[in-house]
């Protein structure tokens, strides 16, 4: 593609490296946006992942926009517009929804009382 072309008013840059048409706006959306320039070992978590999963979140967590991204230790914590990198992926369950990588679900952290 034309560097003319990429710099088009069409296009959104979600993070760097990365063109959108449309606009992404909702989370899925982002963070399928953001995975493109995330290296393989990323997952989504924390907030991030609650949304995905459609967990409830407190008010003031809702509205949060930044996606939250999770490495191991060993590997260097992502530092992208837009990203809150986290580290220690390695004590945690990872699974897939909607076609992404997220922190698993803990039965026991989903327990009401």
């Amino acid at each position: 593609m034309p560097r003319w072309r990429l710099r088009a008013p069409a296009l959104t840059i979600p993070t760097r490296s990365v063109r959108s048409a449309p606009a992404a706006s909702t989370t899925v959306e982002r963070a399928r946006a953001f995975r493109v320039a995330l290296p393989e070992d990323v997952v989504f978590s924390h907030v991030t992942a609650c949304q995905l999963w459609d967990l409830p979140l407190p008010r003031r967590l809702e509205g949060q926009l930044e996606l939250d991204v999770m490495r191991p230790k060993g590997s260097a914590q992502v530092r992208r517009s837009g990203c809150l990198g986290h580290r220690g992926l390695e004590a945690r369950d990872t699974e897939w929804c909607r076609g992404l990588p997220l922190t698993g679900l803990d039965p026991a952290d989903l327990m009401i009382t």
